[in-house]
């Protein structure tokens, strides 16, 4: 299910959503200058769900025990072009939280999958995908509405 993105599916087989867990690295901020800054997840050594955007909630803390208040948010996994030459696609795991800022490389992150959102895609322009994220961002905010933030 997680592999395929059903993560919705995986959360009622669970009974609790499923959580990728790892620290925060610094990214390349791209992000951030398109006005959605993220949060990036190393590479955990669990199951990875499908590449794609994700509604979920995302937890902050200085260890992988203190990852408690939970946040709102936006999630993308997708393998991005290596800087060097051949096959290397390293694979991007990052959320853009949708109400607040917080986290910094070194401190641990959370993040539980609710539902996924779409499929990743290239964009002609930065301002094309900018205005992908800000509908991102609006649909996740309405699958998290009912969400209990705990």
């Amino acid at each position: 299910m997680l592999e395929s993105g059903h993560v919705a599916d995986a959360r009622e087989a669970l009974g609790r959503p499923y959580r990728l867990l790892e620290e925060i690295i610094a990214g390349r901020g791209v992000g951030r200058k398109l006005g959605f800054p993220t949060l990036n997840m190393k590479k955990p050594k669990q199951v990875i769900p499908a590449e794609g955007v994700y509604a979920g909630l995302v937890r902050i803390g200085k260890s992988w025990r203190t990852c408690s208040r939970a946040a709102r948010g936006s999630g993308g996994l997708q393998h991005r072009p290596g800087r060097t030459y051949g096959d290397d696609f390293p694979l991007l795991i990052e959320a853009h939280l949708l109400n607040e800022t917080a986290g910094a490389a070194g401190e641990f992150m959370a993040m539980d999958f609710i539902e996924r959102i779409r499929s990743q895609h290239k964009f002609k322009t930065p301002e094309d995908l900018s205005r992908q994220i800000a509908k991102d961002c609006e649909d996740a905010g309405s699958i998290l509405a009912m969400e209990p933030a705990r």
